[in-house]
């Protein structure tokens, strides 16, 4: 069983133009959303002794390496190989498919 989370909201401004609110709803949806998760699949995966969670966090790369835009399939034939037996031994990574643009 693989579980794929990719609920994030970025937050726009610096730490003096940001209201409570917004934080609150940031940590809310970031946070607490994970968490919230991750408490309600964990037994179902200890109870199979198999499972795995992906976190998605998205980012809005203007070039890339590759001379092209990401599609979804890009960032979809990752996901299946994380999930998928072949990646059971990975724990805690972080992933990046951004086609080079950190690189640049």
């Amino acid at each position: 069983m693989g579980v794929l989370f990719s609920a994030a909201i970025p937050i726009i401004g610096n730490v003096e133009e940001v209201s409570a609110e917004d934080w609150s709803r940031l940590f809310d949806t970031n946070v607490r959303g994970y968490t919230l998760m991750a408490k309600y699949i964990a037994p179902i995966m200890k109870k199979q002794n198999y499972g795995s969670i992906v976190n998605i966090d998205n980012m809005c790369i203007k070039g890339s390496c590759l001379k092209r835009v990401g599609q979804a399939q890009d960032i979809a034939n990752l996901m299946v190989f994380v999930i998928s037996d072949l990646c059971q031994f990975m724990t805690g990574a972080d992933l990046i498919a951004d086609g080079g643009s950190f690189i640049i």
